[in-house]
């Protein structure tokens, strides 16, 4: 049997990632005792055969086991200068009134009035006929 060099590498990541999915299971079935509660992970969202692929592997890390030092040589989120993409809701503009609304939509109505008004103006003015232009003369093929 002849393998691509992708189907190589599919067969290859296939095992792997089932070779990671029972060592990982196999991991959790040995730590766990029988009398004890289900911890929070096991009731999280199923998670991904490449995440528990790294995780046997030691290659990943939860963001709370980090080492202290860590925590400790980072600058306080008040202090960095991004913008966070979740957290409180940001401020938006304010919701307009009734009568704000009634004096827009009378601008509104207003502008299309006039915008009306201009076409028909220009719809009723009679333009010069323009001369038709001469036929312009036969090509004659030079191929």
């Amino acid at each position: 049997m002849r393998l691509s060099s992708l189907g190589l590498v599919r067969a290859v990541l296939g095992a792997a990632i089932a070779f990671g999915l029972a060592a990982a299971s196999g991991a959790r079935a040995q730590n766990a005792a029988p009398s004890a509660p289900p911890s929070a992970p096991a009731q999280s969202a199923p998670r991904s055969p490449l995440r528990a692929l790294t995780d046997t592997l030691g290659w990943t890390v939860e963001t709370d086991q980090g080492p202290n030092f860590v925590h400790d040589s980072r600058p306080s989120p008040k202090s960095m200068g991004y913008t966070r993409l979740t957290g409180p809701k940001k401020k938006r503009a304010p919701v307009r009134t009734p009568a704000q609304l009634a004096a827009d939509t009378a601008d509104l109505i207003a502008a299309r009035d006039k915008a009306e008004a201009r076409l028909k103006r220009l719809k009723a003015e009679k333009l010069a006929p323009i001369a038709p232009s001469k036929a312009p003369p036969p090509l004659k093929d030079h191929f």
